[in-house]
């Protein structure tokens, strides 16, 4: 008991000693609260963007786009291909499937902060239909590309 009495004295003035006061405990805590909450945010915007190219991009459940994506969605495509809202959005998600054939996309990478994501991906799939001008090719195709999501409640 003595040990862990002297432990505690000596806690008490290294905290005072180091400037400590109930404020400065009080203001840390409320610093770790937000970190939790950002970790938290960060971790809704990772999910999000993860669902949105599985599910939507990769199997084409075009159903989900009104729960995934704002009404007010701006997708900013390759080659002149941008589109707004849901039905802009899921014509352009059949259009790439259509032309092709086993469509998938992969992330390589991820940075989250808060509402905003950025990744870099690997796109593949075997051209089958007509996509930007260009016949079928009958090509594997695959291409590297990035993306920046904006995540909104």
């Amino acid at each position: 008991q003595t040990d862990a009495a002297n432990n505690n004295s000596n806690s008490s003035m290294n905290m005072s000693e180091q400037g400590l006061t109930p404020g400065n405990i009080s203001q840390t805590l409320n610093d770790s609260i937000d970190l939790h909450q950002q970790a938290e945010r960060n971790a809704i915007t990772r999910e999000l963007v993860k669902k949105f190219v599985a599910d939507i991009w990769n199997r084409g459940d075009l159903d989900l786009i009104p729960q995934v994506c704002s009404k007010n969605l701006r997708f900013n495509g390759s080659v002149g291909m941008d589109r707004v809202g849901h039905e802009g959005f899921a014509r352009m998600v059949t259009t790439i499937r259509e032309a092709l054939n086993d469509y998938h996309c992969e992330i390589h990478s991820m940075v989250v902060e808060g509402n905003k994501a950025f990744c870099r991906m690997r796109f593949t799939g075997r051209h089958t239909g007509p996509l930007l001008g260009f016949a079928p090719s009958g090509k594997q195709v695959a291409w590297m590309g990035a993306a920046e999501f904006t995540c909104k409640s």
